[in-house]
């Protein structure tokens, strides 16, 4: 499966759904057919610049790992 070469709605929900469901992030992040590079590259634009769509991307995951 490639990865999406861009971030969405659906690639997010994917993503934390299966964090949720208790996979480590960058696994659910290769589940939803993003690239582990792809998945750090993401969290490091998040942190950078927190009220992007990265920055709420990385918040979203965080949550789900708290959940």
């Amino acid at each position: 499966m490639g990865r999406p070469s861009e971030l969405t709605p659906e690639v997010q929900e994917a993503v934390c759904r299966a964090v949720r469901a208790g996979n480590f992030p960058s696994a659910a992040a290769q589940a939803a057919g993003v690239g582990k590079r792809t998945f750090f590259t993401w969290m490091r634009k998040g942190k950078a610049s927190p009220d992007g769509p990265y920055g709420q991307f990385r918040r979203e995951v965080q949550k789900a790992e708290r959940q």
